[in-house]
């Protein structure tokens, strides 16, 4: 036998899903590999997406369950396999798997199945109907859950490849040169940038959930929750005709024509997931791996998803997405409400990417900068801000300030804060004491400053009543900040920010903590002046 691989990748038809995807990613590597690759199926919208001078396609009925059709299917693959010296067969359907099982015996070459799904067993003819996915020389699982799967519900004895599957995050990632831009999917979908996209992908199928997603949309109309809602059902039928329709004669019959919008195909699935602003994998049976919640974690969107099944191997609640009680309507319609109208910015961050929650700084909502803390309670324009923002040095060079503030006092129990700006070059603060700081002063604040910063203290932002908080500093001995309150127009709020126990007045934005400052400052020069009191005024 060639000691070259040879592949032949069986699978019922190449439409949009996971295991189509994978199976052409596959092929795609294999052949980059300068090794044969070729792919066997009954048709299917991925096919454009194949090089077909790299990937040769054979275009065979093998999605078909008759069992007539199943064994013509053996001398189809059996000719592939003579004519192109194949040496392995890769099948991820049970279908086509009989056929690539007779085959693969007959000419003595491997055979590798993928279980890609739980595949239903009512009665024990099903069961074995299933069992050709475990007749292979290797037995590849997806996810822990399938590979549990097998082991409970199969008698399984041999040893199972555990190999988690993945997606192509150059491809399914923002920064995807290709990534259309939201206002134009968007016009494309003939919605609005205002709206809050619910963006629900998946082959239409019962348990796929788009039905259960209908009834949870309806129930948010009835209870007028619904407003500037709407959602995109991206899916192709498969042959499925007689569901689809049901699903839009259920949209026509509760006048959900302006709030809901199913799609076929869309011409690339990153720009589909770049412009909503929640994805949805409504599923109301297990999915074996859900490549939807991957992808929508890859393109940094928040994803919505059922808790049953591998969603729960790829999201962690509340970090990295956040899960629903299964066939639940009544939880599914609430968290979709806590997730558009009441999201914390920095949630928001980590639900888009752990990486984008570690560099968020604060947020931008609308034309105004805020803590990460910040509940979002309406429609508004959103940007996080990071250190390679403009705004994000000013952000950081903010906080060192309050935290110079906070180690003087520490250090210097007399002394009186007064203003603490960010300035071009850096930053400065102006306190107030009788006796003059000196340069070892310096020195032993720049080193308390790193040791609150080693601390990682929490900030937290309140709003004071105006007469409350001049009363709090005056109490404090802090005279200046109380004349500073008093100088504020009545109109504006009085907030006050807290490092720890420490406290002052700010209008902020700020940091989580002030272990996100970072060390990378240095203090380096003292300015002294006398105030009419003689108290000197030092920066």
């Amino acid at each position: 036998m060639d000691k070259k691989i040879r592949l032949l990748q069986v699978i019922p038809r190449l439409d949009v899903g996971g295991a189509e995807t994978g199976c052409k990613d596959i092929a795609k590597f294999v052949a980059n590999q300068s090794y044969f690759s070729a792919i066997l199926c009954s048709g299917g919208e991925q096919i454009k997406k194949i090089d077909q001078s790299k990937v040769k396609i054979f275009r065979f009925p093998v999605q078909s369950k008759n069992p007539f059709i199943i064994f013509l299917n053996i001398f189809i693959i059996l000719f592939i396999v003579l004519f192109y010296k194949i040496n392995i067969i890769h099948v991820r359907s049970r279908a086509p798997a009989w056929s690539c099982y007779f085959a693969s015996k007959i000419m003595r070459i491997s055979l590798v199945s993928t279980f890609h799904g739980t595949y239903n067993f009512s009665n024990s003819l099903k069961k074995f109907y299933n069992s050709v996915m475990l007749r292979g020389d290797v037995v590849i699982s997806g996810s822990k859950f399938i590979f549990d799967h097998i082991k409970t519900n199969y008698n399984y004895t041999k040893t199972i490849s555990f190999i988690p599957r993945g997606i192509d995050t150059n491809y399914f990632s923002p920064k995807n040169p290709k990534v259309e831009q939201s206002n134009i999917v968007r016009s494309r979908w003939d919605v609005l940038n205002s709206d809050f996209i619910i963006l629900l992908p998946g082959r239409l199928t019962f348990w796929k959930g788009q039905f259960f997603f209908l009834n949870t949309l309806l129930f948010l109309k009835q209870e007028k929750m619904l407003n500037n809602i709407k959602a995109i059902i991206i899916g192709d039928d498969q042959g499925r005709t007689e569901y689809r329709e049901y699903l839009l004669n259920f949209i026509r019959h509760h006048q959900l024509d302006n709030d809901v919008k199913i799609i076929s195909h869309e011409i690339s699935m990153p720009s589909a997931y770049n412009a909503c602003d929640l994805v949805l994998s409504a599923s109301i049976e297990p999915e074996a791996f859900g490549r939807v919640a991957v992808e929508a974690q890859a393109m940094e969107k928040p994803i919505l998803a059922s808790n049953i099944g591998g969603s729960n191997e790829t999201i962690i609640d509340g970090q990295t997405g956040f899960l629903f009680k299964s066939d639940d309507e009544k939880d599914l319609a609430k968290m979709i409400i806590e997730i558009s109208k009441k999201d914390k910015s920095h949630d928001i961050a980590k639900t888009i990417s752990p990486s984008l929650a570690k560099k968020a700084l604060v947020i931008k909502v609308n034309d105004s900068f805020k803590d990460l803390s910040t509940i979002i309670e309406k429609d508004s324009t959103v940007q996080i801000i990071t250190l390679e923002d403009d705004y994000g040095l000013e952000v950081i060079r903010h906080d060192t300030a309050h935290v110079l503030a906070m180690a003087v006092q520490e250090l210097f129990k007399d002394t009186q804060v007064t203003i603490g700006p960010v300035i071009e070059n850096g930053f400065y603060y102006d306190f107030s004491r009788k006796k003059p700081f000196t340069d070892e002063d310096l020195v032993k604040i720049e080193e308390k400053m790193r040791e609150i910063i080693d601390r990682d203290e929490p900030t937290t932002r309140e709003v004071w009543d105006r007469e409350k908080a001049i009363e709090h500093f005056k109490k404090k001995g802090e005279f200046y900040k109380a004349e500073i309150i008093k100088s504020i127009p009545i109109k504006e709020e009085i907030s006050i920010y807290f490092h720890g126990k420490w406290h002052d007045l700010c209008r902020g934005p700020h940091l989580t903590s002030t272990g996100k400052i970072g060390k990378a400052f240095k203090l380096l020069l003292i300015l002294c002046a006398n105030d009419k009191q003689k108290l000197v005024i030092e920066r």
